[in-house]
């Protein structure tokens, strides 16, 4: 038993939602790419996959080289009070893929083509059976499932990714993904301190209780 609620911290939803797209994503490339008449392995498959804070992260000194793809989270919203003393709620995400190519037009139709996949990967896959190992972040289908539903924007190329803008695009798709219990209300501990036997590391710096005195003087 704990004195805490249940919750889902968003990044968890974030590390959820990328380990489904790299245990999936190739899958529904190789779909696109037949449905697009090319050839396995003519999308070039993602370089680099990235949860970051911004989209200017994207931008690529050879520290994450493209094709990239990225999910950021924005918060989330509508929730609605349940009979469970908690409150339901859906967690938005923003996934985005990343091209630079030989001209526009072909990082264009690439980003795209890696965005329409990673949109039916998490519409199909919405559940985020995903969850933390030894080995990172892993998907399996015998994950408990993190969303219950989910809802979506279609996908939005009008974005570009930052540096030089002549070879570079970038599509993004917005998503929601509907969270039970992302937070409930639960009188909580009876007393601060570490949560549920969980000892804080050694280097945590120490508090001394003191008596302190004060004099307040009155206003002149």
């Amino acid at each position: 038993m704990t004195a805490f609620g249940a919750f889902t911290l968003l990044d968890r939803i974030e590390a959820a939602a990328l380990a489904t797209l790299w245990h999936w994503l190739p899958t529904y490339l190789s779909k696109v790419e037949v449905q697009a008449g090319l050839t396995a392995g003519d999308i070039p498959r993602p370089e680099s996959w990235k949860i970051i804070a911004s989209w200017d992260e994207l931008d690529t000194d050879g520290a994450s080289p493209y094709p990239a793809l990225a999910v950021i989270s924005p918060g989330a919203t509508d929730l609605q009070r349940n009979s469970r003393m908690g409150h339901d709620g859906w967690a938005n995400l923003t996934v985005g893929a990343a091209v630079s190519a030989e001209n526009r037009r072909f990082a264009r139709i690439t980003a795209q083509r890696l965005c329409v996949a990673a949109w039916l990967v998490l519409l199909d896959k919405h559940e985020l059976r995903a969850d933390l190992g030894d080995d990172g972040w892993s998907w399996d289908e015998d994950h408990d499932p993190i969303a219950e539903g989910v809802r979506t924007l279609g996908p939005d190329l009008t974005q570009t990714p930052p540096g030089d803008r002549r070879n570079r695009a970038a599509c993004t798709v917005d998503m929601g993904f509907y969270i039970p219990n992302l937070v409930t209300q639960d009188p909580g501990p009876e007393a601060p301190g570490a949560a549920d036997g969980i000892t804080p590391v050694p280097d945590w710096p120490t508090a001394d209780a003191v008596d302190i005195d004060i004099d307040i003087a009155p206003n002149p």
